[in-house]
This record gives structure tokens, C-alpha cells and sequence, in this order.
């Protein structure tokens, strides 16, 4: 990758014997194309280095600013169904170096604009390798039953379906609309715009219109976005 170094942290060997070199290759090679992705959709990676490092730890990965975590759970899961899954936890993770490690949110009150963009940045990736009827079973249209935007005490139980499968199905449907090229046009300069300061659904909403000029999305918003209401097309908040 120019101009980042990439390194990729392991274990030899893991409890259930499977390879960690084979391990670390693919959290290597995923990281890699996860910079590749967001730098070509949002914008420049905002480091020298990503450190791709292995843990002890239940959950299939976590971000931090400059390096991810990915459990040594993911090397069991290698072999299993199209053998991306360690890829797909990478790419996550990564993207999250541009949600919320550049632009910030709040991770109470408006979880999905980081963690609904990190989940919509896999089904770019995985676009890029599936079959188009493969690819297809991965999208849901049907809006989930709470809108995305609640701050995390309204959902009940498990709120990863809502907040991330959600938050990216909102952000693929929206681009379904715009076209794929104004869509990512209106993502780079949303990333140059609020690179290092703390962004609301409001703002990223009072985008979206500016960019939709002649494309009517306002059932997309309606049916994932608490709170918003049209007045003469003005956004306001209440």
C-alpha cells in the first residue's frame, strides 16, 4: 500500500491448531484492501501505519485509532462458507480508522454513522468478490424495525441488526438513488468537510439533500431517520 506501512501481529500457533501464518496473511492482505477501498470512496488513510494485531477476546474485532484487534476466534472460522470471514471482520475494523477516528460522532446517541458506514464498506467489499446473485442475498431493503439514529437504550437485546446492518442498508439504498458516482463524490467531500470534528445525523442529513438535487429520497430517510421532518424542504430537528 503507498505510503502505509501495514503490519500484521500473530500467534504462531492457536488453540484449535490451525495455521497462523495462513491467519495473519489474510488480516494482512484484507487490511490492505480495506485502505484501498476507503481511501478510493471517503479519502486519504489518515496514518503512516495500520497494525493488524491478533487477541484473546470474545468479539470478532475491535477498532483503535492506528491498529485493529481481531480475535483468534477467526482463525477456526477460515474454512467455513466462502472462506472470507476473517477478511470481512478486517475490513470492518479498518474502516473504522475513517468512522469515527477521523470523523467523530457520538457512539451513545449516533452509533450508526460509524458503525453503519464500517458495515457498508464490507458490502463493498464483498461486491467485489461475490457472484451477482450472491452478492443479492446480502441486502435486505425492508427497513428494521426501529429507526437507526436512537441512542443505544431504545433497542432492546441486540441492537447490531438495526444500527449496523441498518445504518448500511440505509447508506446502500441511498446510493442506489443518487448513482454510485454522485453518491461517492458527496462521501469524499463529506470526509474533507468534517475530517477531525464530531458530526451529527443532522449533518450528515443536510448533505444528503444537497447532493440529491432532482433525486427524491425522502422515503429512504423517512423510514431509517428518527426525526426528521420536511418543511418547505428545509431540514429541522425537534
Amino acid at each position: 500500500m503507498c505510503g502505509v506501512t501495514v503490519n500484521a501481529y500473530y500467534l504462531d500457533e492457536h488453540r484449535d491448531g490451525s495455521d497462523g501464518d495462513a491467519f495473519a496473511a489474510a488480516m494482512l492482505d484484507a487490511g490492505m484492501e480495506a485502505i484501498r477501498i476507503c481511501t478510493e470512496v471517503y479519502g486519504p488513510y489518515p496514518y503512516n501505519e495500520l497494525d493488524i494485531v491478533e487477541g484473546y477476546f470474545w468479539y470478532a474485532g475491535m477498532e483503535n485509532a492506528g491498529y485493529v484487534q481481531i480475535s483468534s476466534n477467526m482463525a477456526g472460522f477460515m474454512g467455513y462458507g466462502d472462506g472470507r470471514s476473517v477478511d470481512i471482520v478486517v475490513v470492518h475494523e479498518v474502516a473504522h480508522q475513517w468512522f469515527p477516528f477521523v470523523i467523530g460522532n457520538d457512539q451513545y446517541t449516533d452509533s450508526w454513522l460509524d458503525e453503519g458506514f464500517a458495515t457498508f464498506t464490507t458490502l463493498l467489499f464483498k461486491r467485489s468478490y461475490m457472484t451477482d446473485v450472491a452478492f443479492a442475498n446480502q441486502l435486505d431493503f425492508e427497513p428494521p424495525p426501529k429507526h437507526i439514529n436512537l441512542p443505544l437504550e431504545h433497542y432492546v437485546g441486540d441492537h447490531a441488526p438495526i444500527i449496523y446492518n441498518g445504518g448500511a442498508m440505509f447508506l446502500w439504498r441511498i446510493m442506489t438513488e443518487m448513482g454510485e458516482d454522485t453518491f461517492f463524490e458527496m462521501t469524499r467531500e463529506y470526509y474533507s468537510a468534517f475530517s477531525l470534528k464530531e458530526v451529527k445525523t443532522s449533518d450528515f442529513i443536510s448533505l444528503l439533500r444537497e447532493w440529491s438535487s432532482g433525486v427524491n429520497i425522502e422515503n429512504i430517510i423517512s423510514a431509517y431517520i428518527s426525526g426528521v421532518i420536511c418543511e418547505e424542504d428545509v431540514l429541522t430537528w425537534r
